[in-house]
C-alpha cells in the first residue's frame, strides 16, 4: 500500500464521517476520555493535517495504524453503531458504545 493510498483510504472515511458528525466530536472519539476545548483544537489540527490535498506543504502523512482506526470506524457505523455514544474511562479504555440509527449506502 503506498503512501497515497493511505492518505486517499483515511480521507474517504473523514469525509464521510464529517457528513454526518460535527468537527469536534469527531476529535472526541479520539480523546481518550480528555475533552477539554484545548485537546479537542489539538487533535481536530491533527486530524485535518492528514486530510490535507496531496503536496499541500502542510500534509502529514496517514500511517498504517490511521488507516486501521479509520476503517474500524466506518466499519462501526455501518453496522449500526452511534459514534456519538462513543465513552472512554479516567485511563483511556474505551468503555461503551451504542448500537443506534443506521445511515444508508450512499
Amino acid at each position: 500500500m503506498t503512501q497515497k493510498d493511505k492518505n486517499d483510504r483515511v480521507r474517504e472515511v473523514v469525509a464521510k464521517m464529517s457528513l454526518r458528525y460535527a468537527p469536534f466530536e469527531i476529535a472526541r472519539w479520539f480523546s481518550l476520555g480528555d475533552e477539554s476545548t484545548r485537546n479537542l483544537r489539538s487533535l481536530r489540527v491533527a486530524l485535518n493535517r492528514k486530510t490535507l490535498s496531496e503536496g499541500d506543504k502542510d500534509l502529514r502523512g496517514s500511517t498504517t495504524a490511521d488507516v486501521v482506526c479509520w476503517q474500524l470506524i466506518d466499519f462501526l457505523e455501518r453496522e449500526g453503531y452511534d459514534l456519538g455514544t462513543i465513552q472512554w474511562d479516567v485511563e483511556g479504555r474505551l468503555i461503551g458504545i451504542r448500537k443506534g440509527p443506521t445511515f444508508e449506502a450512499e
